[in-house]
């Protein structure tokens, strides 16, 4: 009875963590957890997923969206808006992206519009810088099929990972000091401060 019941404990917590995932997946489309407890990347939210992330703590969103903005859906909840406005991605948005989530309260959503290419990218650069991943990894998870993956948009995202100066990106962003264009292209606090 006993290794009968030891058997079963795996099977139990198993089970357990697969009903809260689908818990956190019912959020929003794609969501996934990058730290537990602090950072989730996901899909676009609709506003009655955004409720459900704020009663469950969530604070902060990064949006990578060009031309659609969260503020008109959070509006009247305590979740700030943060945004790198862009579609296809540079070194220097990727490194706005990164101060949002060095200085930004947490628990943050990252977030584009399938929660995949740029989504992916910037979570990548978050594992090299504040995880001490080698490209190589963060490149091998970025192109892992689990996310979703456009194989023919956005190639470019691979290339970047691989050549950025990745030891210069850390230097920087763990010095604690914030880029102009993260200044520029940031919106905080339902002030918008990007053109679109």
């Amino acid at each position: 009875m006993m290794a009968e019941e030891t058997a079963k404990r795996p099977h139990r917590r198993l089970m357990a963590e697969l009903a809260y995932h689908d818990l956190e997946v019912g959020v929003a489309k794609n969501f996934h957890v990058v730290v537990h407890g602090k950072i989730f990347r996901s899909a676009q939210p609709n506003r009655k997923q955004f409720i459900e992330m704020e009663k469950h703590g969530c604070v902060s969103v990064l949006n990578l969206r060009s031309h659609h903005s969260d503020l008109p859906i959070i509006s009247g909840l305590q979740i700030k808006e943060y945004r790198v406005a862009t579609h296809h991605m540079t070194e220097e948005d990727i490194k706005a992206a990164l101060e949002v989530l060095r200085d930004a309260p947490k628990p943050l959503l990252i977030h584009s519009c399938r929660g995949i290419d740029r989504t992916g990218l910037v979570v990548a650069a978050y594992r090299i810088v504040f995880e001490n991943v080698l490209p190589s990894e963060a490149l091998a998870r970025y192109r892992d099929r689990v996310n979703g993956l456009h194989r023919y948009l956005y190639r470019a995202f691979p290339r970047l990972i691989r050549k950025i100066d990745w030891e210069a990106m850390k230097a920087a962003i763990l010095s604690g000091k914030p880029s102009e264009a993260a200044q520029e292209e940031t919106v905080s606090n339902g002030e918008c401060a990007c053109n679109e």
